[in-house]
């Protein structure tokens, strides 16, 4: 029988277990309060301030209209990188359909390369 203080050990299996679809809503869930609160900034006219550990390496702004703001979470090879982004329109989906995707592909400085719903207006995207 484990013990409770051992419960830290669950967590990791169950990510493991239901994918990676999990981690990227933990990580939200875990990261939303914040985020909402640095789109409430940008809409007001600031800037991002300054990181929270774990809820993403930097803030990208897409001035819009809509004001779009994005999360990056890291990156893979050279310059390619994912995160959340918030978008209250929808419309990053769009990349996924190649007659749509000129529309949005080219937001937040790198070549949007696909988005998926998370929940509300946030949607896991991969750029390069």
């Amino acid at each position: 029988m484990r013990h409770p203080s051992d419960s830290h050990h669950v967590l990791p299996v169950v990510v493991r277990w239901l994918g990676f679809d999990a981690a990227i809503r933990f990580r939200l869930f875990k990261c939303e309060r914040w985020y909402e609160s640095q789109v409430q900034l940008v809409q007001s006219g600031g800037v991002p301030g300054e990181q929270k550990l774990g809820c993403g390496l930097r803030t990208e702004v897409d001035p819009g209209p809509p004001v779009r703001l994005a999360f990056s979470w890291g990156g893979g090879i050279l310059d390619n990188w994912y995160g959340i982004v918030f978008d209250p329109t929808g419309n990053v989906l769009k990349v996924n359909d190649a007659t749509q995707a000129r529309q949005v592909s080219m937001l937040f400085g790198g070549r949007m390369t696909y988005a998926e719903h998370v929940w509300g207006p946030w949607y896991f995207c991969s750029f390069t």
